[in-house]
């Protein structure tokens, strides 16, 4: 089970600073710009066998 937390963590936390800290900058030097994010609707409700949204 921590294998599949640190998995998701990865994709729906990581993932998201990662490209924030990579692009903003450039970002900035061409006058700004926008990242949209997305997220789950399990964020909302848990999903069965979902440990991190439960």
């Amino acid at each position: 089970m921590h294998k599949d937390w640190y998995t998701l963590f990865a994709v729906d936390v990581k993932s998201i600073f990662l490209t924030s800290k990579y692009f903003v900058p450039s970002m900035i030097a061409n006058g700004g710009g926008t990242i949209v994010n997305t997220a789950s609707v399990s964020g909302l409700n848990g999903d069965y066998n979902m440990a991190a949204y439960k």
